[in-house]
């Protein structure tokens, strides 16, 4: 029988749901496996390192590390310095030693420089490719020595064409039979029919109205607080609830407030199932799985450039709104909720995305011949 062929998905920390929905797709093909790193992993090796040999360096470079830190005062060093580019380099190279790769997908910007360079250096013989889980296009991305990318719009494809300097002042630009426009994958559930009254009764909540959803899930943000207050406050025909995951400080105040709660134990799916509108932030998995669901999605309170660029071009599809402030979302909850309608979602919200990028990696990978698995003891 024929050799598995390892796809590896090197992930961001806390962003693995899209490549972990292409890896269940290549699990159901007895050739393939797919397997999920977070770089999380990656950057914890890094640092044991550095702390184990902060106090007895081996050799002048670890020498080098200790000083530095000690220097400072503090047993903490950021993983991407450049003193610790070797380390890094290191950790790769052992993650591809020891599963031996036919091909790596990543979506962190951070980790695609390591992976270019350890498949040079080493001779490694897997395919590169660059599978962004956004709408917009992060220009770290760009690079020549990537195999393939998988992206989900024709903007993005664009942008990846264009000729653009890198951070070597070189200009760049990809081919176009190097990319492939697919539509972010969903998970299959949130193609079925909603069922509201399982909903309800497994929220233990009132079927009376329909509700307005407001999701604050990211821990230590405090941000939707204000929309909270103003929530509980609120007089409409219809319910405000909180969806807050393991936001705790979110959780007691929302309780306190008297709202509807939905903790750690809620499923998203279930929370979505009753929601009218959804207020936000303008994560793309949110967005994404309320296109699928036929939710509006009212955003607010963008946290950093990923997301409000993201933002930027759904307003722009008229795929989202957007209230600045409490007093914007008042005005527009009062003027306009019943006129609220989504915009075209065909070319945004696919069934099959997850089979076209699962069947597109199997065809890329094809004839790449598997490298040999190098055993724990005998990696660097």
């Amino acid at each position: 029988m024929e050799e598995k062929k390892i796809i590896l998905f090197v992930v961001e920390s806390g962003r693995k749901l899209i490549s972990s929905i292409i890896a269940d797709e290549l699990n159901k093909d007895v050739l393939y496996q797919g397997i999920i790193v977070e770089d999380n992993s990656l950057k914890n090796a890094v640092k044991r390192y550095i702390l184990k040999y902060i106090e007895s360096p081996r050799n002048k470079f670890e020498a080098k590390i200790s000083y530095w830190v000690k220097k400072r005062k503090k047993y903490k060093i950021h993983l991407w310095d450049e003193k610790s580019n070797y380390l890094r380099n290191k950790s790769v190279i052992n993650m591809i030693y020891r599963y031996a790769p036919s091909a790596v997908v990543t979506n962190s910007h951070e980790c695609l420089p390591s992976l270019i360079r350890v498949r040079k250096e080493t001779g490694m013989n897997f395919q590169l490719f660059v599978m962004p889980d956004e709408m917009t296009l992060n220009l770290q991305f760009k690079d020549e020595a990537v195999d393939h990318y998988f992206v989900d719009n024709f903007d993005m494809r664009s942008l990846l064409m264009e000729d653009t300097k890198n951070n070597k002042d070189e200009l760049i630009s990809i081919e176009a039979k190097k990319i492939s426009i697919t539509a972010l994958p969903i998970e299959d559930k949130y193609f079925n029919p909603i069922d509201k009254e399982k909903a309800f009764a497994k929220l233990k909540v009132p079927n009376d109205m329909e509700y307005i959803v407001i999701f604050s899930r990211h821990i230590g943000d405090d941000s939707f607080k204000e929309v909270i207050d103003y929530a509980s406050k609120a007089s409409f025909p219809y319910r405000f609830a909180v969806f807050c995951g393991n936001n705790k400080s979110i959780f007691d105040y929302a309780t306190q407030k008297g709202m509807f709660v939905f903790g750690e134990n809620a499923d998203i799916y279930d929370v979505l199932s009753i929601a009218k509108v959804v207020v936000g932030r303008p994560t793309m998995a949110l967005v994404k799985n309320c296109m699928a669901l036929g939710i509006d999605v009212i955003a607010m309170n963008p946290l950093g450039k990923r997301e409000r660029e993201n933002m930027n071009y759904l307003l722009g599809e008229e795929i989202i709104k957007y209230a600045e402030d409490v007093t914007s979302l008042d005005t527009y909850l009062h003027e306009s909720f019943n006129q609220m309608k989504n915009a075209n979602l065909a070319p945004y919200v696919d069934k099959s995305a997850k089979l076209k990028i699962a069947n597109n990696i199997k065809l890329l990978t094809k004839n790449v011949i598997k490298n040999e698995v190098v055993k724990k003891d005998e990696q660097l």
